[in-house]
């Protein structure tokens, strides 16, 4: 979920109704199909990765999501995974995200919209999850902002390891701020275990 909404004033300028009327809509007072196009761009989904591929293809897949803004048709389709249908812009998908890469892949039959799920899963040894303290790409990785590792209470995070390098490493994470400053989405970004955050790394085999 975006911290920052925004909304017409922040996509437009300090002047709306001229906005609008710049972007070739007419003003009705109402933020129709068009409206949102232009202000959180193409809403309509691209075809889904087929599925398989196992544990090999969740960071292919996952790389391939990269740039999909929060509350677009493709981010809200992957609350499927989980069994919800709300928008994006209205929940916290970080762990989503991660349920629906497993999905594509069938990586794990393990889903959850929460992070804390995923990490008790693993360190139970559950669904062919396991923590592992040697990351490698494709790994998944949970954040516990706050320390305590128990990966709750709204300061927790989870993504895939992109690429790892001494104590650094990157990701690809889902519900995370856009390194642009734009709207929440898929995005990679740089992370280290020596951040002062917790991090379990979680291999899925």
């Amino acid at each position: 979920m975006a911290e920052d909404r925004g909304g017409t004033t922040a996509a437009f300028g300090d002047e709306p109704r001229a906005g609008v009327e710049r972007e070739g809509l007419s003003v009705d007072g109402h933020a129709g199909p068009n409206t949102k196009a232009a202000l959180y761009g193409a809403v309509t989904p691209p075809s889904s990765p087929p599925p398989g591929g196992g544990y090999a293809k969740i960071l292919d897949v996952a790389r391939a999501e990269v740039g999909t803004v929060e509350g677009s048709a493709r981010a809200n389709s992957y609350g499927s995974a989980v069994g919800l249908s709300l928008s994006t812009g209205n929940y916290a998908w970080r762990a989503t995200f991660v349920s629906w890469v497993a999905e594509q892949t069938g990586a794990s039959s393990y889903r959850s919209s929460y992070v804390s799920g995923w990490v008790k899963q693993a360190r139970a040894g559950n669904y062919h999850l396991s923590v592992t303290a040697s990351p490698q790409p494709g790994d998944i990785v949970a954040f516990d902002w706050d320390g305590g590792s128990d990966f709750t209470g709204g300061n927790e995070h989870i993504g895939i390891v992109r690429t790892v390098s001494g104590s650094s490493f990157t990701t690809v994470e889902g519900n995370t701020g856009d390194p642009n400053g734009g709207r929440d989405g898929v995005y990679v970004k740089s992370r280290s275990t020596s951040s002062g955050y917790d991090v379990v790394f979680v291999r899925v085999r």
